[in-house]
């Protein structure tokens, strides 16, 4: 009989689980559903003070916890420096994942096409000024462009008539427009150019109206702030016009929507054991078992394996499954009742005392062809030889001796995967692998990439399925899916077989050939391609870098690859520090860390941080 026991590495496996976001899952998936705002609301200006900022920003900070979201909370900032510094404390926070939320209420003010935000305690003269006493917008923008999470959120309650603008050339009002980023919605209180009411109740006119769509449960972000313009729009004659613009990819709720249905229910199973419907019999003669179903021997029909004392007929006519209780006890020739046993898998499972399962499928005891792996309080155990998935319902509470059904799960390819509120959990052919994952974002959707299999997969509306369903995930690479050939110094990429097009750029590391993906947003190295002759098939593979920038060393010189792109003298400047080496990067401003570069020079491509 074939038995797998898996008692002593119960413990090990609970602790893998829990603590996998350590071993090797990023903070991308262990933030998932992070939520990280900052609010700051300036009221108590020298120059122009307002009434209702800080009013609106401590109601929105409220608003917002009530969300799930972490709150920085900022009151009167007075200079440059404490917002910067603000800021960038935002920055570091959102590069954990999840969708960031800046909301800014107080004076705001445009120079030459530029917005900024006005500190409390500026001292401004001249439009020459603003940038030495105030915060560019795109301040912001740059540190949620760093972050690379999933989603950002930008609203400007700061469209307030200028008190420093009397002395100035340019006659320009409100704020100007901003093509949001990708991944980015930018709000503001009024259309560009236009000036909004300060408002004379406890908070502003916008923010009052925000504040009440966002506590409704279910609406889009889309539809939150179409609401919040018709508000608006209606309290103040027409004379105000809120405005949007927009690259968001995939959905956000500020309170989601009623919890859907889920794919897989594992706790709705029919009951196990039922009474047969037909006459079901069965005896033990010389060693043997026949089996007769209204009088009429099937037992050339059936299939049986043991189970203990048991043992457990399929008869493959009929597709029912019977269970011969005692059965190794029975040494008469007496004929006795079988109980049919129902599951819509025609698979079955059981354990003994000792925490060993047995695995049935069809009446064949496959226990040894299975790999398996927890799925909370369940077991999911796939058959390796079928491709198929079973879940083993309750299992670290199943009555020893008692025989339950298994729940087949469909999934197109070997892949299972499931998220809680803190974790995602992934499995590929039986195995859970999430520990040896780390993850991007795209729109809704999470990125997984598996470092040990050259593999990764998309986990579909991520962002939205928390719910611990069980769900097939999506193979976008792996090797031998993604192929590449050459003709005549140009490249060809294959995706099973068939012509694949990767919207990308692309670079030469050696003979190797590098390509960036920009839609799932990794990069595919296909080794000694240039060596390769032409029309000849090579197998990309899947690099990993959370930044999708790589660097080598040979003959101490570096070459740095960011996006697919490679670095070259001028758009770059170098110092040491310590054994690393840090690359400032003039287009962006930010500095690449090779890691311990001085003891590296072996050529080999490694991932880049940013610092």
């Amino acid at each position: 009989m074939g038995v797998r026991y898996i008692a002593p590495i119960l413990t090990f496996i609970l602790l893998a689980v829990s603590s996998f976001t350590l071993s090797g899952q990023n903070e991308y998936a262990a933030a998932a559903t992070q939520r990280v705002a900052l609010v700051i609301g300036n009221s108590d200006y020298d120059a122009g003070p307002l009434l209702n900022p800080e009013n609106d920003a401590r109601s929105m900070a409220k608003a917002l916890r009530a969300t799930d979201f972490e709150v920085l909370e900022h009151i009167n900032l007075e200079n440059q420096a404490d917002m910067k510094r603000a800021i960038r404390e935002f920055g570091r926070k959102i590069q954990n994942g999840g969708v960031g939320l800046f909301y800014y209420a107080g004076h705001g003010i445009q120079v030459d096409g530029k917005n900024y935000l006005v500190p409390t305690k500026a001292q401004i003269y001249a439009e020459e000024e603003v940038e030495y006493e105030s915060v560019d917008v795109g301040f912001v923008l740059s540190q949620m462009e760093i972050a690379r999470n999933r989603m950002n959120i930008l609203i400007l309650d700061a469209c307030r008539n200028n008190p420093f603008a009397r002395s100035w050339r340019s006659s320009a009002t409100g704020l100007a427009f901003i093509n949001a980023p990708a991944g980015t919605l930018i709000a503001y209180s009024t259309a560009p150019g236009s000036v909004a009411s300060d408002g004379t109740g406890s908070n502003g006119l916008y923010t009052e109206k925000l504040l009440k769509q966002i506590r409704r449960r279910g609406l889009k972000i889309e539809d939150v702030f179409k609401n919040v313009r018709s508000d608006v729009l209606n309290e103040s004659n027409r004379m105000q016009t809120p405005w949007e613009s927009s690259s968001l990819v995939g959905d956000f709720y500020f309170i989601r929507p009623e919890a859907e249905i889920l794919e897989t229910r594992v706790e709705d199973v029919i009951p196990e054991i039922i009474k047969s419907t037909d006459r079901a019999e069965w005896k033990v003669t010389d060693g043997n078992y026949f089996f007769y179903v209204n009088g009429v021997d099937i037992t050339k029909n059936t299939v049986a394996s043991g189970s203990e004392t048991d043992v457990l007929v399929f008869d493959n006519i009929s597709k029912r499954n019977y269970l011969l209780k005692d059965y190794r006890d029975i040494r008469e020739q007496e004929m006795r009742q079988a109980d049919e046993l129902f599951s819509l898998s025609n698979a079955f499972w059981k354990v003994n005392d000792e925490n060993w399962f047995w695995f049935y499928l069809e009446g064949k005891e496959i226990t040894g062809e299975t790999n398996n792996a927890y799925y909370g309080n369940n077991l999911v155990v796939y058959h390796k030889q079928g491709g198929k998935y079973y879940v083993m319902n309750d299992y670290v509470n199943a009555e020893p001796g008692k025989m339950y059904q298994a729940v087949y799960v469909f999934t197109p390819n070997n892949t299972l995967w499931w998220a809680d509120e803190k974790h995602y959990y992934l499995y590929s052919d039986g195995v859970q692998i999430a520990a040896r994952t780390w993850s991007t974002w795209n729109g809704n959707d999470l990125i997984v990439h598996d470092i040990e299999a050259f593999s990764s997969y998309l986990l579909k509306d991520y962002y939205n399925h928390t719910d611990q369903a069980l769900r097939p995930a999506e193979i976008l690479y792996a090797p031998g899916l993604i192929t590449c050939s050459k003709d005549q110094g140009q490249y060809f990429l294959y995706k099973e077989d068939k012509p694949y097009y990767m919207g990308g750029t692309s670079a030469y590391s050696e003979q190797d050939l590098l390509i960036y993906d920009t839609v799932f947003r990794q990069t595919v190295r296909f080794e000694d391609f240039l060596s390769f002759p032409d029309n000849t098939r090579i197998v990309g593979k899947t690099m990993y870098s959370r930044n999708n920038a790589f660097w080598r060393r040979k003959d101490n010189i570096y070459y740095l690859y960011i996006e697919g792109v490679l670095q070259v003298d001028d758009m770059c400047s170098s110092s040491y520090n310590g054994n690393d080496l840090e690359v400032f990067q003039n287009s962006t401003g930010i500095t690449w860390v090779l890691n311990d570069y001085v003891n590296r020079n072996d050529n080999t491509l490694r991932s880049a941080e940013i610092k």
